[in-house]
C-alpha cells in the first residue's frame, strides 16, 4: 500500500548512497521475489549485479524479510583500500599505504539519515526534514537544492532497471 517493495520503499536510500559513492551504473541484472510476506504485490527480497561506468562490479541485496531487521551496510573494496559503512556510519577503513588515522572521519557520521526519535512530530525523520527545509530554502533563495531532480532520478533509474531486469530475466543497460 505504500507503492514499493524492498528496493523502492526501503532500498532506494542505500542505492542512492551507493551510486553517489561509486559513480554511474551502466547495467543492472536483478532477481526479485515475494517470499516472506503474504498478500503483497511487491518484492520483499531483491538481488542485483551492478556494472559501473569505470568497469567496477557491485552487488546489491535488499529485503524486508530479515528479522529483526538488520542494519544497512555498504562495503567497498578496491586495489588501494576498503571501507565499510553500517547504518551510514563509517566503521572500517584500510588502505594499501597503511593510513591509520581516520579519527576525523569516524568521529562524524558520514550521512546521518537514520536518527530515531520518540517525538511523534518527527515521524518524517531528520533526513526528510532537512531535505524538505533545503527545498524550501532553495525556493526562497532562488537557488538549486542540494539534491536536485537529476540526482534524485539516478537511484530511481537503477531500481526501475532492476525491476525491468527481474521481469525479463536479462540485464538492462542504462
Amino acid at each position: 500500500m505504500d507503492g514499493g517493495g524492498a528496493l523502492l520503499n526501503q532500498g532506494i536510500h542505500t542505492v542512492d548512497l551507493l551510486q553517489y559513492l561509486m559513480g554511474s551504473v551502466t547495467s543492472v541484472h536483478a532477481h526479485t521475489r515475494t517470499i516472506g510476506h503474504e498478500h503483497i504485490d511487491v518484492e520483499d527480497i531483491a538481488t542485483a549485479v551492478l556494472t559501473y561506468a569505470d568497469g567496477g562490479i557491485g552487488t546489491l541485496f535488499a529485503t524486508t524479510c530479515a528479522y529483526p531487521g538488520l542494519q544497512t551496510r555498504i562495503e567497498i573494496f578496491g586495489q588501494q583500500g576498503s571501507v565499510i559503512l553500517e547504518n551510514n556510519e563509517l566503521v572500517y577503513v584500510a588502505t594499501r599505504d597503511g593510513e591509520s588515522d581516520w579519527s576525523h572521519l569516524t568521529e562524524q557520521r558520514v550521512v546521518n539519515w537514520n536518527k530515531k526519535t520518540a517525538n511523534p512530530e518527527d515521524a518524517i525523520g531528520t533526513a526528510h526534514r532537512l531535505q524538505l527545509q533545503d527545498l524550501i530554502d532553495a525556493i526562497d533563495q532562488d537557488r538549486e537544492p542540494i539534491v536536485n531532480g537529476e540526482e534524485g532520478a539516478k537511484p530511481l533509474q537503477i531500481i526501475l532497471s532492476a525491476y525491468a531486469s527481474a521481469s525479463k530475466g536479462l540485464p538492462i543497460y542504462l
